[in-house]
């Protein structure tokens, strides 16, 4: 599956970015102002930097009805998630994670998005940055068509250090909906392409027995999704099917390859790496 989206051509895309571009959004402690667009509204939550100069933080994604917003790889036309911080500044984000995203399927568009309001951990290490930095947010809310929406943050280092309750609840309640990795019970025990290089079959241990089919989303070579995931059969915890790669590009060398596999099954999710030799 390669997502199809329609963005604005570059000129118009600069033209809506700067519509609903939101500048100067100052921390309250250790939340900012929400800057709004027509599909929703964001803001940063941070906690007090540990002894070691890294501040634990998240993005809050509050969605408009009817609006999505893309997981960390978009497809062939969408905009993921980026959180950068100002040019020149000695802060830098160290790591962004995602809570488990919806496949979304609208009529002969497929999404693997967010439909809901969604939180993204993120850590910055300051490297000994002090006072105020600058953050900038860019995301793409869709609807029919879809919008950049981009605003740039303040966030006073030394304010986190106040009463930081409702923050902690914000970013620990994200962090766990982020996919953890494999376990003994959970994991993906075997995968190999088929002959034609059209399928990659996967063995799954499950971590509970039941008749509900797992959803797994794989990411390869960069803007193409796949999550057409069939001819499954379930043997106890043991789950093997066949993931559907048509969209591959054509001539697609797999030699050193690495894609990552997300595997949900009930309420619990895992992400994997796979290394092709």
């Amino acid at each position: 599956m390669k997502i199809k989206r329609f963005f604005p051509q570059p000129a118009l895309l600069a033209c809506l970015v700067a519509t609903v571009l939101s500048v100067g959004a100052k921390a309250h402690a250790a939340e900012t102002d929400w800057a709004t667009s027509e599909g929703g509204r964001m803001r940063i939550v941070t906690l007090a930097p540990d002894d070691k100069g890294i501040v634990t933080a998240a993005l809050q994604v509050d969605l408009n009805p009817g609006w999505i917003t893309y997981w960390r790889e978009p497809g062939g036309s969408g905009i993921p998630p980026q959180i950068t911080p100002a040019a020149g500044s000695k802060a830098e984000i160290t790591g962004i994670d995602f809570p488990v995203p919806k496949h979304i399927r609208l009529g002969d568009i497929d999404d693997i998005a967010y439909d809901q309001p969604v939180t993204l951990p993120f850590t910055i290490a300051l490297n000994g940055e002090t006072g105020t930095i600058d953050l900038s947010a860019f995301i793409g809310v869709c609807r029919e068509i879809c919008v950049p929406f981009q605003s740039e943050f303040k966030i006073d280092v030394a304010a986190t250090g106040h009463d930081t309750s409702e923050e902690e609840a914000i970013i620990r309640d994200a962090e766990a909906k982020v996919p953890v990795a494999a376990g003994p019970d959970f994991n993906i025990a075997s995968y190999e392409l088929s002959p034609d290089r059209k399928a990659l079959h996967l063995t799954l241990t499950l971590p509970s027995v039941g008749n509900d089919a797992p959803e797994v989303i794989a990411t390869g070579p960069s803007g193409y999704v796949f999550a057409d995931f069939r001819n499954g059969h379930r043997d106890g915890t043991t789950y093997v099917g066949d993931l559907n790669l048509d969209y591959l590009p054509n001539g697609y060398d797999f030699k050193g390859s690495q894609w990552r596999v997300l595997v949900k099954s009930g309420d619990r999710a895992i992400e994997s790496s796979l290394a092709f030799h």
